[in-house]
C-alpha cells in the first residue's frame, strides 16, 4: 500500500460502524467514467426537483463496476466533471483484491488475461460541488470486474440488497456483447418491493427500492441539476 492507503486503512469499516444500520446501496454496472448517479440519486436533487411519482429514499453508498481497467484513471485522477458539477475522489482506501471470474472474451478488448488491475476494489469519498445542489459528499466503491461475475459470485452469494440498480448502458453490458437481459432476470433476487413507475421528465424508469434506469439527459431538462 502507498502512503494514502495506509492513512485511510479501515475507512469503509468505520463508515459502516458509524452508519449503524444496513446501508442503502446503489449499484451501477458498466459505469465507465459516468458519475451522474451521484447527482441524480442524491437527496438534494430529489428535494430540488421532486418527481410527480413517489421516489425511494436516496442511497447511502454507491458501487460502480466495470471490466475496463482504464476507468481507474478517472477515479485515481481525483477529479471528474459531470453535468456541470465538479466531483473529486478523495481519501482513497485500496481494498483486498476480488478474485472474480473474468471470461477472456470479455476482458481481452480492455486488458490482457491476468492483468493485475482486474479485481481491484477502491473505496473513495466523492466530494460533489454543484452550483444548484451545493456541496456534499458520498461514499463510492469502484470495482474493476465483469458485472455478471460480480453479481453471480459476490452479490448473490452474499445476499446483497440493492436499493437502486442503475441501468444506462443496456447495449454495452458485458463488454458490448451482452444486451443486459440477465440483469432484468435477477432483479427479483435483490428486491424489497418491485413496482415499476415512470418519471417522464427525465426519462427514468424507477423500480422503488430496486432499480433506476438512467437515460441520456438533456441539458434543457427541467430536472437537470446544473
Amino acid at each position: 500500500r502507498d502512503r494514502r492507503d495506509q492513512e485511510n486503512a479501515g475507512r469503509l469499516l468505520r463508515w459502516l460502524d458509524e452508519l449503524g444500520r444496513e446501508p442503502r446501496i446503489a449499484w451501477y454496472p458498466s459505469s465507465g467514467a459516468d458519475t451522474r448517479d451521484l447527482l441524480y440519486l442524491s437527496g438534494r436533487f430529489q428535494a430540488r426537483s421532486p418527481s410527480s411519482a413517489p421516489e425511494p429514499p436516496p442511497p447511502d453508498i454507491f458501487i460502480h463496476t466495470d471490466i475496463n481497467p482504464d476507468c481507474l484513471k478517472y477515479y485515481r485522477g481525483g477529479h471528474n466533471q459531470r453535468e456541470g458539477a465538479s466531483i473529486s475522489f478523495e481519501r482513497r482506501e485500496t481494498m483486498p483484491r476480488l478474485n472474480l471470474t473474468c471470461a477472456p472474451e470479455l476482458a481481452i478488448p480492455f486488458a490482457e488475461p491476468g492483468d493485475p488491475r482486474l479485481g481491484q476494489a477502491l473505496f473513495y469519498e466523492a466530494a460533489v460541488r454543484c452550483q444548484t445542489l451545493g456541496e456534499f459528499s458520498v461514499p463510492i466503491i469502484h470495482i474493476v470486474a465483469d458485472n455478471c461475475a460480480f453479481c453471480a459470485e459476490l452479490a448473490l452469494p452474499k445476499r446483497a440488497r440493492f436499493s437502486h440498480i442503475v441501468n444506462l448502458r443496456t447495449v454495452g453490458l458485458g463488454a458490448g456483447v451482452c444486451n443486459g437481459t440477465w440483469l432484468l432476470n435477477v432483479l427479483s433476487c435483490f428486491a424489497w418491493n418491485l413496482k415499476k413507475m415512470s418519471m417522464p421528465l427525465i426519462g427514468w424508469t424507477v423500480f422503488p427500492m430496486v432499480s433506476v434506469t438512467l437515460h441520456p439527459f438533456s441539458r434543457e431538462s427541467s430536472r437537470n441539476p446544473a
